[in-house]
């Protein structure tokens, strides 16, 4: 799973400014080795 710190992105999940999590990136399909996997985001519950 991907980190972008500029987009709070850390190991797949959106956090905000007090560390908490916003939403998640999650593969569609289980993921092969080797291939890379389409992803979808899933908002964070309250």
């Amino acid at each position: 799973m991907r980190t972008d710190e500029s987009a709070g992105l850390n190991q797949g999940v959106f956090l905000d400014e007090w560390g908490r999590p916003k939403k998640y990136l999650v593969y569609k399909n289980y993921p092969v080795s080797g291939r890379q996997s389409d992803t979808k985001e899933i908002a964070a519950g309250k």
